[in-house]
């Protein structure tokens, strides 16, 4: 009786470790596995064909939103504005189209993670008899 009571408390710690040995295994392989939570994707990497003509800045911010998953965010002051821009290319980055909005409607861009902030774009600023340059 005690020598069937002794070899099954070992035969039962034998499984016991083995188990716990393949679980220890097993979950270092998955907390192992490299992944990508979230992937951020530059202005300077996305590439899109545009082809909007005369539009003003509402339609060309909606395009981009759609064409490129970015969101910007803006004050409805900058939508007031009766700026119309050209947005044509073919294989052009975000970036190129961000920076003819730059220039046409004198726009000044930050990218956020998937967020782009648009703000007016103070050429020069003067602080005190100093001259600061901002660009882009």
């Amino acid at each position: 009786m005690k020598f069937k009571l002794l070899s099954l408390i070992v035969m039962l710690t034998k499984l016991i470790f083995y188990g716990t040995l393949v679980q220890v295994f097993t979950f270092s392989l998955l907390l192992a596995y490299h992944s990508d939570a979230q992937i951020i994707e530059s202005i300077k990497e996305k590439e899109l064909d545009l082809n909007l003509k005369n539009v003003n800045l509402l339609k060309a911010f909606t395009e981009l939103e759609k064409n490129t998953g970015y969101e910007f965010t803006y004050d409805r002051k900058i939508l007031k504005s009766e700026v119309k821009v050209d947005l044509v290319g073919k294989n052009l980055k975000v970036y190129d189209y961000l920076l003819i909005l730059s220039k046409e409607a004198e726009l000044h861009f930050k990218q956020y993670n998937n967020n782009i902030s648009v703000s007016r774009n103070k050429k020069n600023k003067i602080i005190y008899g100093r001259q600061i340059h901002e660009v882009f």
